[in-house]
């Protein structure tokens, strides 16, 4: 039992640096030979099983992702409510009074994107691809001054 457990622990858990709070996508297991093996009475729930764990480094980042950008959207709207605007970048939230820090993105490290308009702002995060550009972030959010 021990085996399979250590076994469970390096291929599926082992994507999340928890010391850093990053994902590495690079290290998703890969179900693919199961999902080719022929079904038999032996491995039927694996072929059921195994491809949803194996998104699940995905799906967890996510989740926490839309969680985060939340708690900006509650800062961003604060600022708004004390300042009659949002702010030029997200630096002026970390001020204590609105943010203690930034949430990051899970796979990349960085600051969620942000975008000001004269009403209205816009916030991206979670590069999944890697390829740096807002478009192909996972999680965005428009929000406005209602």
């Amino acid at each position: 039992m021990a085996v399979k457990i250590d076994c469970w622990d390096k291929n599926i858990f082992s994507i999340y640096d928890s010391q850093n709070q990053l994902i590495d996508r690079t290290r998703e297991p890969d179900s693919s030979e199961i999902a080719k093996a022929d079904l038999t009475p032996y491995n039927f729930l694996a072929k059921l099983i195994v491809p949803q764990i194996a998104n699940f480094g995905r799906s967890m980042a996510e989740s926490q992702t839309q969680w985060d950008l939340l708690r900006v959207v509650c800062a961003l709207q604060r600022y708004r409510l004390k300042h009659a605007g949002f702010p030029e970048d997200l630096d002026a939230l970390v001020t204590g009074e609105f943010m203690k820090n930034l949430p990051h993105d899970y796979v990349s490290g960085k600051p969620p994107a942000y975008g000001r308009r004269e009403q209205s702002f816009t916030l991206a995060s979670l590069d999944w691809d890697g390829s740096g550009l807002v478009d192909d972030l996972v999680c965005h959010v428009v929000g406005d001054s209602y």
